[in-house]
């Protein structure tokens, strides 16, 4: 994955970027945005590179099973799959999500009232936790890391409810800045959302009568007003003499639908004084990463990455095994001339099955008549089978007392049976 965009070795001009800002006018802030998009995708999804589109997509077939192309079997050979990497998964997810997610808040000094100012802060965030479901999106966010090699969750201001509410966003839906590294903020992110056009109204009224014209429609109905619609969100830090200031803009097609500084923070109006959380506008997304080197938002690689050419031994040593259980039975032969053919095609092996054989002369009826033994499969080749699923399961890090292989000597890989499992066994950064 080298190259020389990201190990520069001369100083000078390394890459030439778009232009993003909100002064910038629609159209030619639009086709940045979709230059930005564009770059970042073939970067990402370049074979010789991460190849990011193709090993998704690979991952999620072996995840659901989808691990054999029968067109190259012989029509006597069996498909088997013993799907280990689903069960490692799904495994892992249930046990380092066992816990429902908790907050932690300890008082800043030992006075009653920041004492009762930490319980009452630690016992909302767990009410909106259960309120919002968040253990179940952690499960669906762990498996993007195994899956998609990174994990993101959306936060957003809900208006219906009033509050922030917290969203999984599939990866395949996000494209980021290819040069931010983990940890950073990303100077572009661009999220493909979809809604209804009754939905895109009430988010954008201004912008009804310009849609009705991109889309190349005149009058709305309600079959329209129902049909959904794919849009950009797209994120941007604007620099300037000034400095860095955080933005957000939509568009479809060619239309700006809108653009503004990060809405999701207090900006100090003239004689107002304004007070934020945090000390400066942040992106709405958490990306969660499990394997990396620091180098990029998305992950390198993962352990179900690694364990699909074990997955493939794994299959056809199955294989093997279970189409040398079916020429267990000995093979039947008898002397030409014993016996017919449609005879010999009748026999069924029944204990009270009656043969009529023909022999020459004194001889005995075992003349016209023997057995050809099975062939045995050596004890390396299902001895072989257990190591490989073993060592699937050693890669994934499941935890010994739930893949048989419990080892007193051994160390437990995420978590001991007298300890607690851990709820967050990522690393989680912030945008």
């Amino acid at each position: 994955m080298d190259n020389e965009f990201e190990h520069p070795s001369e100083t000078g001009l390394v890459e030439e970027l778009p232009v993003l800002a909100l002064d910038v006018p629609d159209k030619e802030l639009i086709e940045n945005f979709k230059r930005w998009e564009a770059d970042a995708k073939t970067y990402w999804n370049d074979p010789k590179g991460f190849n990011l589109d193709a090993r998704r997509k690979k991952n999620e077939r072996y995840y659901k099973g989808i691990q054999i192309d029968e067109d190259k079997l012989y029509s006597y050979q069996i498909p088997y799959i013993q799907n280990e990497l689903f069960i490692a998964t799904e495994t892992i997810t249930a046990y380092t999500t066992s816990s429902d997610p908790s907050a932690e808040v300890l008082p800043e000094d030992d006075t009653t009232q920041s004492k009762v100012m930490a319980e009452s802060l630690e016992w909302g965030l767990n009410v909106h936790s259960e309120k919002f479901k968040l253990g179940e999106k952690i499960e669906q966010v762990e498996r993007n890391m195994y899956l998609k090699y990174v994990g993101i969750m959306k936060l957003y201001w809900d208006e219906t409810c009033q509050d922030v509410v917290p969203k999984v966003i599939e990866p395949e839906n996000i494209v980021v800045d290819k040069s931010c590294r983990m940890g950073d903020n990303p100077l572009f992110i661009c999220e493909t959302c979809t809604a209804t056009v009754q939905q895109i109204f009430n988010l954008f009224p201004e912008k009804k009568d310009a849609f009705m014209r991109e889309i190349g429609r005149v009058r709305s109905s309600t079959k329209l007003l129902s049909s959904v619609y794919a849009y950009k969100e797209v994120w941007f830090t604007e620099i300037t003499d000034e400095g860095e200031t955080e933005c957000v803009a939509w568009y479809i097609g060619d239309l700006l639908l809108g653009k503004s500084k990060n809405p999701n923070y207090l900006y100090d109006g003239d004689g107002v004084q304004l007070s934020n959380f945090l000390p400066r506008p942040m992106k709405p997304y958490v990306f969660f990463n499990y394997m990396n080197n620091g180098s990029h938002m998305i992950d390198e690689t993962s352990p179900f990455e690694q364990a699909i050419p074990l997955q493939d031994a794994l299959n056809k040593r199955g294989r093997q095994i279970m189409e040398n259980a079916d020429t267990a039975n000995s093979i039947l032969v008898f002397k030409s001339g014993s016996i017919s053919s449609d005879e010999a095609e009748n026999i069924t092996r029944d204990p009270n099955q009656i043969l009529l054989l023909q022999t020459n002369g004194d001889q005995p009826v075992n003349s016209a008549f023997g057995e050809i033994t099975p062939h045995l499969l050596p004890n390396y080749v299902i001895n072989d089978k257990q190591d490989i699923k073993n060592a699937i399961h050693s890669i994934m890090g499941t935890p010994s007392q739930f893949r048989g292989d419990n080892d007193d000597g051994g160390a437990n890989t995420l978590g001991s049976d007298d300890e607690e499992p851990s709820l967050w066994p990522t690393r989680c950064y912030y945008s």
